[in-house]
Order: C-alpha cells, then sequence, then structure tokens
C-alpha cells in the first residue's frame, strides 16, 4: 500500500503540505462561479404561494416513527410541533400561514410565518470559537483544513458537469 504524501513520515510531506497550503479555501459563500445559470433569479423569486408543496413547517404530526403511515402527516390533534415536509401553503392569514396535509385535505393547522421562515429560508451558520462552521446537526468544519480542502474540490468538480445543465430560468 502506498504511503500518503500528507503523512508527516513520507519524504515529500513538506512539498506537498506547501502546495496544498496555496488552495484557497472553498466556503459556501465562495462558490458565485460555480451557481447554475438563473440561480439569482431563482433565489429572490417568491417562495411562499397558495398551491405550494413540501413547505417545511413546525406543525402536530400522527407520529415520528419512520415507516409508520402516519409519519409527519400533519395532525388535527394538538401534540408536540415537528418539522414536517408533508403540507401544502393554502394562504396568508395575517402574520401566520394556512397549511394543509398533503395525505389528508381534510386537516389544516394555522402556523406563524416565522416558523415556515425559519425551516425554509437560506441558512447563516455559527462558528464556533476557533472560526469553524458549525451546522444545524452540530457537525463542525474547517474549511481551511487541507483535506477538507481537497474533499470540496473533488465534490465541485465531479458536480460541475450537472450545474452546468441547470437552469432556473428555462421552462423545465
Amino acid at each position: 500500500m502506498q504511503e500518503s504524501r500528507l503523512n508527516r513520515t513520507h519524504p515529500q510531506h513538506s512539498y506537498w503540505n506547501k502546495v496544498l497550503g496555496l488552495v484557497p479555501p472553498l466556503t459556501p459563500h465562495a462558490l458565485q462561479a460555480y451557481r447554475p445559470k438563473g440561480w439569482n433569479t431563482m433565489h429572490s423569486s417568491p417562495r411562499y404561494f397558495p398551491g405550494r408543496k413540501h413547505v417545511l413547517a413546525m406543525c402536530p404530526v400522527k407520529s415520528i416513527q419512520p415507516f409508520h403511515p402516519g409519519y409527519m402527516v400533519l395532525s388535527s390533534e394538538p401534540s408536540t410541533l415537528y418539522c414536517s415536509h408533508k403540507t401544502v401553503l393554502l394562504a396568508r392569514k395575517g402574520d401566520s400561514f394556512l397549511l394543509q396535509s398533503i395525505e389528508d385535505p381534510e386537516t389544516t393547522f394555522l402556523t406563524p410565518i416565522n416558523s415556515v421562515l425559519v425551516c425554509n429560508q437560506s441558512h447563516l451558520f455559527d462558528k464556533d470559537v476557533v472560526g469553524n462552521f458549525v451546522f444545524e446537526d452540530g457537525v463542525k468544519i474547517n474549511y481551511s483544513n487541507k483535506s477538507v480542502k481537497m474533499k470540496l474540490y473533488q465534490i465541485l468538480f465531479s458536480l460541475q458537469p450537472l450545474l452546468e445543465k441547470m437552469d432556473f430560468e428555462g421552462e423545465e
């Protein structure tokens, strides 16, 4: 098995360490040039309109057990609120949205607009005390780490053909 050039005992470690140190970090904000065609148009279009399906919202659900028939289905019974994706936006009522269950059209729920925005809007990620991004699930990432940078570039180059085909201004 070949020894990694990032291993400190490898004879070329110093050279590769310098080379990889020159690679700029890929942060979520540094990917502007790789956005699909029409990204800004799509990003500025209205997100919340009557009939929109799969609006994430904090609402009572029938079950939180995967594979249960009522999994994340909107419930008319008061219970703990969970973030469900099985809803349709029916209307805006003041500072709330009226949502309807996709699977049970008779079930509706009025939820504050803020609860929908928290679940659906772009995120600004917190940073910990040393500057690592902290995601919602507690995962931390240091974008200046050489291994992280290389993995992100690998992902970006793998997705590039797909990104080039995406068009948010087209008909489909």
